[in-house]
C-alpha cells in the first residue's frame, strides 16, 4: 500500500506539471487563434470542433474508462486487452467519422460547416489510439501519456502561428490541428509498444468485457457531451455568427479550465477502484477529492464572473468583451461539471453505467427543452441559462445517486469553499476597475491560496489526497 502512495503521489506530481504547462501552452493557443480569426471565423472554427468531440466522445472516455478499469483489475492480460481495444476502438472511430460527415452535410448546416466538418472529423479516428492512456493510467504512471499531451499542444500551437500568419483559414487549421494530436497521440503508443510486447489475436471475451459497460458508459458521456455543447448547435441556427464568436469564447474559456478536475480524476481513478469499496475506502478518498474540487472550483467560478469582462478581452480580445454576460453565467455550470466529473467516476467505480445512463439522459433533454425555448427569444444568454441548469440537474441527480449507495455527495469543505470564494470575489472586483486582469486575479488567488493552506481542514485533505487509506 505503502508502493502504491508513492507511486500515486508521484503520478499527481508529474501529471500536474505537465498539465499545467499544457494548459498554459492551451492559453497561449486560444488567445492566439481567438484575436487572429476574430468573433465571426472563431465561432465556424468551434462549432466545428464541438460538432467533431460529440461524435468522439461516443468511443473515447468512455472506453478509457472502462479500458483502465479492467487492466486494473487484469494487469497481466494487458497485452490482449490493449492491443483488442485499439482495435475496437479505432474500427469504431472510422464508422463514427462517417456518420459524422453524413450528418454535416444535412440541410440543417450551411456550406462553411459542411467544409469543415470532413477535416474536423478526423480528430474522431486519432481519439482510438488514445486508448493506450488506459494502460498507463491502470499502472499509475502517466510520463508517456504527459509527454504526448505536450507534444500535441507546443506543435499546434507552432503549427497554427505558421498557417494563420500564411493567411490560412479555418480549414487549413483544423488540418493541423489533427495532424497535431496524432503526432502527440504516437507518443504513449510507442511507450506502451516499448513495455508490452507486440503480438495481437482477437479475443471476443475481451471485446464484450469492454463492449458490455463502455456501451453504456459512453452512450452516457456523449449525452454528458450534448448536454454541455447543444447551446453551441443552437447558437448556429438563430444568432449571428459574431455572437456565436462571443458565446465560442466564453465557452473556450471555460473549457480549458475543465482540464483541472480532468487532471486529478485521470490520477486518481485507480485509487478509486483499487480495494474493497464496502471498507469505507472509496467514500473518504471521493470526499478528499471532492473537497479540494470544490476548493478550487467555487473560487474560480466567483473569479470568472466578477472579472468576466476584463476575462474575455486579455484572452479573446476587445471584440469579445460583450460576452462577459455569458462568461459570469457559464462559470456556474464549470463548477456543477467539476464536481459531477468526480461523482461520476465514483459511479464508474462502482459499476453503476446505466444509472450514469439514465441521468444523463435527463440532463440533455433538459438542455435541448431549455435551449430550444430560451435561444430564439434571449439568444446568447438564453443558451448559457440552459446550458448551466442542465448541468445543475445533473449534478444533483449523481449526488442524490451517491446518497443511495451509501455515500455523502456534498464535502465537509463547503464552508471553507464559500470563504475562499468571497476572498477572490471581493479582491478582484475591487482591483479590476484599477489594475489589469492578470494582476487583479493573480492577487485573489494567491490571497485565496495562502488563507486556504492556512485553514487546517483544507491542509489536512491536500496532504491526505494520495494517501492509500
Amino acid at each position: 500500500m505503502a508502493e502504491f502512495a508513492r507511486r500515486l503521489a508521484l503520478n499527481v506530481v508529474i501529471s500536474l506539471v505537465g498539465r499545467t504547462i499544457g494548459l498554459a501552452i492551451n492559453a497561449v493557443t486560444f488567445l492566439y487563434i481567438a484575436r487572429t480569426l476574430g468573433p465571426e471565423r472563431f465561432g465556424l472554427y468551434s462549432l466545428a470542433l464541438v460538432f467533431v468531440t460529440f461524435f468522439a466522445t461516443v468511443i473515447d472516455n468512455g472506453v478509457n474508462i472502462t479500458v483502465s478499469r479492467l487492466l486494473t483489475k487484469r494487469p497481466d492480460d494487458a497485452a490482449t486487452v490493449l492491443s483488442n481495444a485499439l482495435v475496437l476502438k479505432t474500427g469504431a472511430g472510422l464508422v463514427l467519422m462517417a456518420v459524422a460527415i453524413a450528418v454535416a452535410q444535412g440541410p440543417w448546416f450551411d456550406e462553411r460547416v459542411r467544409s469543415t466538418v470532413p477535416i474536423a472529423s478526423g480528430l474522431i479516428v486519432v481519439t482510438g489510439l488514445s486508448v493506450v492512456n488506459a494502460f498507463f493510467q491502470s499502472r499509475v504512471d502517466m510520463r508517456w501519456v504527459v509527454a504526448g499531451d505536450l507534444l500535441t499542444r507546443v506543435s499546434f500551437f507552432a503549427l497554427a502561428i505558421s498557417v494563420l500568419a500564411g493567411g490560412g483559414d479555418v480549414r487549413a487549421l483544423l488540418i493541423v490541428q489533427v495532424a497535431a494530436t496524432a503526432l502527440g497521440a504516437l507518443v504513449p503508443l510507442v511507450g506502451a509498444l516499448a513495455i508490452v510486447a507486440p503480438g495481437f489475436k482477437i479475443d471476443w471475451a475481451v471485446w464484450r468485457a469492454i463492449a458490455r459497460p463502455a456501451v453504456a458508459l459512453s452512450l452516457s458521456l456523449a449525452l454528458g457531451m450534448l448536454t454541455a455543447r447543444f447551446d453551441v448547435v443552437a447558437l448556429s441556427w438563430w444568432v449571428p455568427n459574431r455572437e456565436l464568436g462571443w458565446y465560442s469564447a466564453a465557452f473556450r474559456l471555460v473549457d480549458l479550465l475543465l482540464l483541472i478536475p480532468g487532471l486529478m480524476l485521470q490520477v486518481v481513478f485507480p485509487a478509486f477502484i483499487s480495494g474493497d469499496p464496502n471498507s469505507g475506502q472509496l467514500a473518504s478518498r471521493y470526499g478528499r477529492v471532492a473537497g479540494v474540487l470544490l476548493t478550487v472550483g467555487l473560487p474560480l467560478a466567483a473569479l470568472l464572473s466578477v472579472t468576466a469582462g476584463p476575462a474575455l478581452a486579455f484572452t479573446a480580445g476587445s471584440a469579445y468583451r460583450e460576452g462577459a454576460p455569458i462568461l459570469a453565467t457559464l462559470a456556474w455550470g464549470m463548477l456543477a461539471v467539476f464536481m459531477a466529473s468526480v461523482m461520476l467516476y465514483v459511479l464508474v467505480a462502482l459499476g453503476l453505467y446505466w444509472h450514469l445512463l439514465a441521468w444523463s439522459l435527463c440532463g440533455t433533454l433538459v438542455s435541448v427543452t431549455l435551449s430550444w425555448l430560451l435561444v430564439r427569444r434571449f439568444g446568447t444568454s438564453g443558451a448559457a441559462i440552459a446550458t448551466v441548469s442542465a448541468h445543475a440537474v445533473v449534478l444533483f441527480a449523481l449526488g442524490n445517486e451517491l446518497r443511495r449507495q451509501s455515500i455523502s455527495p456534498w464535502p465537509h469543505l463547503i464552508p471553507e469553499a464559500v470563504a475562499l470564494a468571497a476572498v477572490v470575489a471581493t479582491i478582484a472586483a475591487l482591483l479590476s476597475p484599477y489594475v489589469p486582469f492578470v494582476v487583479a486575479s493573480g492577487v485573489a488567488a494567491g490571497a485565496a491560496g495562502l488563507i486556504g493552506m492556512a485553514l487546517p481542514r483544507i491542509r489536512h485533505e491536500v496532504a491526505a489526497l494520495v494517501r492509500p487509506t
